[in-house]
């Protein structure tokens, strides 16, 4: 039978690429995002269903048919930049509540259901060198993104417990060529490309063995991609 993949922030970026290749791989593949995605998948896929989620919101209501999974890649996201302080109340609560609140909320509902089950889930958290690497102007992104990482190492120890064969995959990247940046001006000419990232990724996916794995995707100075085992210690 085939896997069944949920990609949380699957619309666009390497969330996107993610969903991609697991439809290539023959997955059964469920994404999640702002909009409805219409492009770049193949038509009249039977394997491949959507589901609205706006995690910019203040409520937000899950399918109450949003099964089991085999795999969960939590790639949702935006771009914060700015003066600390500078930030208002709605810059708070709304990069807050895309990056930490809202998709806490859905992934403790996938747990539960797992639980019930009993079947084992495969957490993929899609994290950032900003959660260690300090960047001036990415407070609060970087901020979120460190408690994001952290989440996952903490429920690398729980939810193997809660879910015996349950596996956690905290996959920290640099800058990407994605949409991600498109209200900056910054030159993404030697950023990395997301559909190799998404393979890096994949092949963690594939190969994971241990219960809790973190490794870096580090971007070298002419765009290609470096992979690192294990945490990092913050700097400037």
């Amino acid at each position: 039978m085939s896997k069944s993949i949920l990609v949380i922030g699957g619309t666009t970026g390497l969330g996107h690429e993610i969903a991609l290749q697991a439809e290539t791989r023959g997955y059964v593949v469920t994404v999640s995002g702002r909009t409805a995605l219409t492009y770049n998948f193949v038509p009249g896929n039977d394997r491949l269903k959507f589901f609205n989620l706006d995690f910019s919101k203040d409520e937000i209501v899950l399918p109450s048919d949003l099964g089991l999974f085999d795999v969960v890649f939590w790639s949702a996201g935006i771009q914060q930049k700015g003066r600390f302080v500078d930030l208002n109340y709605e810059d708070i609560r709304r990069t807050c509540r895309i990056y930490l609140e809202n998709p806490v909320k859905i992934i403790v509902r996938l747990c539960q259901n797992q639980i019930l089950s009993k079947r084992p889930l495969h957490l993929v958290v899609i994290g950032s060198s900003t959660s260690w690497h300090i960047r001036k102007n990415e407070s609060l992104y970087g901020a979120l993104k460190a408690g994001q990482s952290q989440l996952a190492r903490t429920l690398g120890c729980e939810l193997p417990v809660d879910i015996p064969g349950s596996k956690i995959l905290l996959v920290q990247p640099g800058a990407m060529n994605t949409p991600f940046w498109k209200n900056d001006t910054v030159n993404m000419t030697k950023f990395m490309k997301p559909e190799a990232v998404a393979r890096l990724i994949w092949e963690e996916v594939d190969n994971q063995k241990v219960p809790f794995r973190e490794i870096q995707i580090i971007r070298q100075s002419d765009g290609s991609t470096k992979r690192e085992e294990g945490a990092r210690i913050p700097h400037i």
